[in-house]
C-alpha cells in the first residue's frame, strides 16, 4: 500500500489507535492503577460515619519490584569475529564509546521510571534520537537522546504485535507548545503561512492529567516507517506539517519496548497492580471499619 504522509491520514492512524485502546479499557486501566499507586485510593467517597484509611500496599510491591530489577548494572560487551589483538583493541574501544553513550544520555538513571511505568501501566517505551541542541562541552552540538513514552503514547501499525522491529509503522504522540511547534516547522522549511494553522487543540484521552498550559499545547504526531533505504520520519499536527518526511540510514526502529506481562494477541502488555487492586481495596476497607 502506498503511504500517505498528509496529515489527516496519519491523524487516521492515530484516532484507529485510540479507539483499540478505548476498546481493551487502556486508558481507564492506566488511570486508575496510577491512582491507586500514587495513594488516592478514596477518590469520589462521600461519608460522614467511616474515617476512610489507606495502607499502599500497591506502592511498596511496585517499589520493590522495581528495586530488585535496577540492580544490576546497565552495559555493553562487545566481541569481534577475530580475537587477535586488533580485534580486541577495537572491542575495547567499542565498548568505552557505548559506556561513555549510556552515562551521557542518562539510560541508567531512566531505568528506574521505565521499569515503573511498565509496572504500574503494563508497559512502557523508549524514544532514542539524536538531539542537535544538546550541549557537549565541545565546539559542535547535538548529541544521543533518550525519552521515555507512556504506553498511552505509542501507537503501533500492527496492534496485534508487541514486537517493535515488525511493525509496519510507528507513531509517538506528543504534547508540545504551539509556538515552540512553529519554530520547528519553519525550520524544516515549512511556509510561515502553513506554520501559522498549526494551532493548540484538545488534550485528549492519551495524556494523563489536565493543566491550565494545556491549553496553549498542540499535539504533534512523530511518525516511522520502514523504506528500503532506511527509516522514513515525519511529523504532523492534526491538519498540518511539522517536519516533511526524511529517510535517515537506520536499519531498526529507535524504539525500545518493554511488557510487564505479555498479552497474547496484544501489543498492550498487563500490570500486576489491575488483579491485585481489589485486594488493596479489602485492605483499606477493613483498616477503617476496624
Amino acid at each position: 500500500m502506498k503511504f500517505d504522509p498528509s496529515p489527516t491520514a496519519i491523524w487516521k492512524k492515530y484516532e484507529r489507535d485510540r479507539d483499540y485502546k478505548r476498546s481493551i479499557g487502556l486508558y481507564d486501566r492506566v488511570r486508575r492503577n496510577e491512582a491507586f499507586y500514587l495513594g488516592r485510593q478514596w477518590e469520589g467517597l462521600r461519608v460522614q460515619s467511616l474515617d476512610p484509611l489507606i495502607f499502599n500496599v500497591l506502592r511498596r510491591c511496585v517499589n520493590l519490584f522495581v528495586a530488585m530489577l535496577v540492580s544490576d548494572d546497565v552495559a555493553v560487551r562487545a566481541q569481534p569475529f577475530d580475537m587477535d589483538k586488533d580485534g580486541r583493541q577495537t572491542a575495547h574501544v567499542l565498548e568505552r564509546a557505548f559506556a561513555s553513550a549510556i552515562e551521557r544520555s542518562g539510560v541508567k538513571a531512566l531505568g528506574r521510571p521505565l521499569l515503573k511505568n511498565a509496572c504500574v501501566d503494563g508497559d512502557a517505551c523508549f524514544y532514542m534520537h539524536f538531539d542537535p541542541a544538546l550541549e557537549t562541552g565541545q565546539a559542535v552540538k547535538g548529541d544521543i537522546a533518550v525519552e521515555l513514552i507512556d504506553s498511552t503514547n505509542i501507537c503501533f501499525g500492527n496492534a496485534a504485535c508487541d514486537e517493535v522491529q515488525r511493525q509496519p509503522y510507528i507513531i509517538i504522540a506528543m504534547r508540545r507548545d504551539a509556538d515552540e511547534v512553529r519554530r520547528e516547522a519553519r525550520a524544516n522549511g515549512i511556509s510561515a503561512r502553513d506554520a501559522e494553522t498549526i494551532r493548540p487543540d484538545d488534550v485528549g484521552e492519551y495524556h494523563r492529567y489536565r493543566t491550565s498550559a494545556d491549553s496553549d499545547r498542540v499535539t504533534v504526531l512523530l511518525h516511522m516507517r520502514r523504506t528500503e533505504n532506511g527509516i522514513a520520519f515525519c511529523k504532523t499536527t492534526r491538519n498540518a506539517v511539522v517536519m516533511p518526511e526524511k529517510v535517515l540510514p537506520y536499519r531498526l526502529y529507535p524504539v525500545t519496548h518493554l511488557c510487564w506481562n505479555r498479552v497474547r494477541g496484544s501489543c498492550h502488555g498487563e500490570s500486576p497492580l489491575t488483579e491485585a487492586i481489589p485486594n488493596q481495596i479489602a485492605i483499606n476497607k477493613l483498616y477503617s471499619m476496624y
